[in-house]
């Protein structure tokens, strides 16, 4: 299983569309996919492994993090392979997250990998 997180801001008009968001959703767990099957073992991803949860900034209760119209951060489990090149891994995720938001949308991708197990019940 993969989580990404995506925490936008409202005061981005290139983001402010609901529908676009929304498919910005579907295309990042395709990129997410894409970037982050490995060959090992349980490390091949299908979109179904990959959670994206959006929501919007709130300037009431979120503090920090209002420089970026944009936030996107995934939590996978951590592989040699994809520990073993993570910086290029990032840099083609952002590049792919570029070519699908709005010119201008200031933001980041940050990935993050850890040491996990999953159980399915």
């Amino acid at each position: 299983m993969v989580e990404v997180k995506v925490v936008i801001s409202r005061e981005c008009e290139g983001l402010s569309d609901d529908v676009l968001v929304l498919s910005f959703g579907y295309s990042l767990r395709k990129m997410v996919e894409f970037v982050l099957t490995c060959n090992e073992p349980a490390g091949s991803l299908t979109e179904e492994d990959i959670e994206v949860c959006i929501r919007y900034h709130n300037a009431d209760t979120d503090l920090g993090g209002s420089k970026y119209d944009i936030q996107i951060r995934v939590l996978a489990s951590e592989f040699v392979s994809r520990k073993g090149n993570l910086d290029e891994r990032a840099r083609l995720l952002k590049e792919l997250v570029m070519k699908e938001l709005p010119e201008g949308v200031r933001g980041y991708v940050w990935v993050i990998l850890a040491p996990a197990s999953f159980a399915e019940f």
